[in-house]
């Protein structure tokens, strides 16, 4: 098992210059949006509330596009910081029936040879890589992403997109920390030959399948019910009084007329 490196500092810094590049065409297209939600909302006889919706999504995409690359970057940095408190020291290997076997098909077999001396790193260089690939992929497509969310009001794929982006920065940290339990797990049993490399391989197949397991989870914490449950509790407050409605003024009424005779 071995340990997985966040992406590099060079590889860093050539999908924020994608992420740029591809910025500078879709800010291009803002302008054109805004022209033509501007001439639909003047056909259109809007109020000012639609008019006022326009600069919000408007400054909402250039505030967003503003702050995206220093996000990734501080998120980057702390994930990769965690990933790094996790390591650990390959284990010692265990005599036994199974250890014989692979020693035996080493030895007449170079290619098993490989397998098992290449495999471990050829595991963790092909994660590192998928990792890497879909990172920048994600990053370079961020203000595509944006400026559908924000000037065309299309929310669907926010949550997805932002879901992923969070899983594959934390895939070095849950690969660390399966490492660093499995072999501390490992250390304090008495376990056989066999199951030594049947745990290893457990432990190796949970990391390459961590990013599923952590989206699984992001995926259950229900955006859209908190949001109902929000609305719910707005709707619930008591909406003020206009003051003008309320009035404190007490109704005059004519006294009766005084007559010498008695009142009438």
């Amino acid at each position: 098992m071995i340990p997985f490196m966040p992406m590099d500092e060079s590889i860093l810094s050539a999908v924020l210059n994608y992420f740029e590049k591809c910025a500078v065409y879709t800010s291009s297209l803002v302008g054109v949006i805004f022209l033509g939600r501007a001439v639909l909302l003047h056909l259109s006889f809007a109020g000012s509330a639609g008019f006022g919706a326009l600069l919000k999504d408007t400054a909402s995409y250039f505030v967003l596009i503003l702050l995206f690359p220093k996000i990734f970057m501080l998120a980057n940095e702390i994930c990769a910081g965690l990933a790094s408190k996790f390591s650990w020291n390959e284990p010692t290997t265990i005599t036994g029936a199974i250890s014989d076997l692979s020693k035996a098909a080493q030895m007449s077999h170079w290619s098993v040879l490989a397998v098992t001396k290449i495999g471990p790193y050829a595991v963790a260089y092909i994660g590192q890589a998928i990792a890497t690939i879909l990172l920048g992929i994600l990053v370079a497509i961020g203000p595509i992403m944006i400026l559908v969310n924000t000037m065309w009001n299309l929310n669907g794929g926010a949550s997805t997109y932002f879901k992923a982006l969070v899983v594959l920065l934390l895939w070095p940290f849950c690969w660390n920390v399966l490492g660093a339990i499995g072999q501390e797990v490992a250390a304090h049993q008495s376990v056989t030959s066999l199951m030594s490399v049947v745990f290893r391989l457990s432990v190796v197949v949970m990391q390459l399948l961590s990013p599923l397991f952590a989206y699984s989870l992001f995926s259950s914490f229900s955006t859209s019910g908190a949001l109902q449950k929000a609305r719910a509790i707005y709707q619930a407050v008591p909406a003020p009084v206009p003051k003008s409605t309320v009035s404190f003024k007490k109704e005059w009424k004519k006294p009766p007329r005084f007559n010498p005779g008695g009142w009438l």
